[in-house]
């Protein structure tokens, strides 16, 4: 089987391919018989890896980029831009195509379409996949399928203004949505606020201040927290969002300490089942004992208090808290709030 991967956007290319490579390895031994070749990969080394036989699997899968353009950059000329040359090296791929082993992928993946007319001719049978940037005025539509496709409820307002926030880069645009479902309750709808407070294309976020808490660096978590109070987030929102985070750290420290998985037992205490999330979460938490985190929690619990009667000023509170939880002040054994 032959695919042709092309089109202009490299993240949704890279995102096919590796959704091939996931099936892939979900057959037995399928993680062996996975190729994925460098840029500098020969058309000759490309037809040694396909001609292979697969290793205890029904099949093998070969990847292969820009091997088609770099066939044809030497020889191409200001004439032949509408359709390059077919060189020595591309015809001895075009040829092999036809007797291409029934065990083998085969994924070309290339950024222009131009050189690939060849290989659909080749081979007519080929899975073609394009894959284009959005224009600019279909940005916020693409991030509302994207989010949907990802299990997020965002509102048309709030797709606007996080295409506007980040721009075309769909790389980051996917993170950014993973991140906001990540913070959203269950059956919440993304909304404006929310973006704003969030990401980070709009400046410091709640994002950035978590990192900073978590991997104790005082400067960027006091910087973070500053600007967000400078642009009205209320404080008591703020101090609920730290101690959400040391939440979700304890629990990951107890997890891991039971040797429970954690993708499977997070979501029952109501985190992100994000892999990644997780690996950050449990990264983070590694240099913080339970005693600790219990003792962080405490004095937040404390400090919501001290706010809600009126014992200590918000803004000051917040910042206070996030100095003793990045260990520029101590964090009380007991309440002296």
């Amino acid at each position: 089987m032959l695919y042709l991967v092309f089109g202009n956007d490299e993240f949704l290319r890279e995102e096919f391919v590796g959704h091939l490579k996931a099936r892939m390895r979900e057959l037995p031994v399928g993680e062996h018989n996975v190729d994925d070749l460098g840029h500098d990969t020969s058309i000759g080394d490309v037809i040694s890896a396909c001609s292979t036989a697969p290793f205890l699997c029904e099949k093998r899968l070969v990847v292969a980029r820009g091997i088609a353009s770099e066939a044809t950059r030497t020889s191409r000329s200001k004439a032949s831009r509408v359709q390059p040359p077919v060189t020595d090296a591309l015809s001895e791929l075009v040829a092999y195509l036809p007797h291409l082993p029934s065990t083998t992928h085969l994924v070309l993946v290339e950024e222009d379409a131009r050189p690939i007319g060849p290989l659909i001719a080749a081979r007519p049978d080929a899975i073609k996949r394009e894959y284009t940037r959005p224009r600019e005025d279909a940005l916020p539509t693409w991030v509302s399928q994207r989010a949907r496709k990802q299990g997020v409820r965002i509102s048309s307002a709030a797709a606007k203004e996080l295409a506007e926030l980040v721009g075309a880069d769909l790389r980051a645009l996917t993170s950014e949505i993973a991140k906001l479902g990540a913070y959203a309750e269950p059956g919440d709808t993304i909304d404006v606020q929310h973006v704003r407070m969030l990401v980070s294309g709009s400046g410091p976020s709640v994002f950035a201040l978590h990192d900073a808490v978590a991997e104790r660096r005082p400067g960027a978590a006091l910087a973070a927290t500053r600007t967000m109070l400078n642009r009205g987030m209320d404080p008591v929102e703020l101090l609920a969002q730290v101690a959400g985070l040391v939440r979700r750290l304890l629990i990951v420290k107890e997890l891991v300490a039971q040797r429970r998985p954690l993708t499977r037992e997070a979501p029952t205490f109501g985190l992100s089942g994000s892999r990644y999330l997780l690996d950050k979460l449990q990264r983070q938490v590694a240099h913080r004992s339970a005693g600790e985190l219990e003792r962080a929690y405490v004095f937040l619990r404390d400090t919501d208090v001290a706010i809600k009667t009126g014992r200590l000023d918000p803004d000051l509170a917040v910042e206070l808290a996030v100095a003793a939880l990045t260990d520029l002040v101590p964090i009380p054994s007991h309440s002296q709030t």
